[in-house]
């Protein structure tokens, strides 16, 4: 179960960021398409870059998870809205690391979130699932959860070993 810094004030996990600040391995990347991304999203291999996860005809076209820059303007002064654009460079993680990503819930049952727990994938968009859902989503190999996770307002957030 996920845990809160200072009683219910600092949310422990924060998506896209490593949870563990010096254990990570990244390589650098370009984001091409028409698509933002946010930090913890799935991107896809295109043509020597990445772009957004959208019809995805196997996982295999799935290159990794965008990490979060510590310095990135935020979209718009009311939205307050942080996304890597077209055209910008991100930083893509490897193998070896932890991370904090948003992952949804199947069903009306308990949560999945268990330690060396499968994380499943939805092809079309990239969103991410702690249960297979009768067999729609695939799973994500090399990617597990560790079973920390947090309830953020109506989100999931749960930390994942990148293999």
């Amino acid at each position: 179960m996920g845990r809160l810094i200072i009683k219910d004030k600092i949310q422990e996990l924060m998506v896209g960021y490593p949870t563990v600040s010096d254990k990570y391995n990244i390589t650098g990347g370009i984001l091409s398409g028409t698509s933002p991304v946010k930090f913890g999203d799935l991107v896809m291999f295109d043509s020597g870059y990445y772009k957004k996860v959208a019809s995805a005809s196997s996982v295999s076209k799935i290159a990794g998870f965008v990490l979060a820059t510590n310095v990135k303007l935020a979209k718009g002064f009311a939205v307050n809205e942080v996304e890597v654009l077209p055209g910008e460079a991100f930083n893509l993680v490897l193998g070896g690391s932890l991370l904090a990503i948003k992952i949804n819930h199947v069903g009306e049952g308990d949560l999945a979130i268990a330690p060396r727990g499968k994380v499943y994938v939805d092809l079309a968009d990239g969103q991410l699932y702690d249960d297979a859902d009768s067999g729609s989503y695939v799973e994500l190999p090399g990617v597990e959860l560790t079973g920390t996770y947090e309830l953020q307002d109506e989100e999931i957030v749960a930390e994942i070993l990148v293999k």
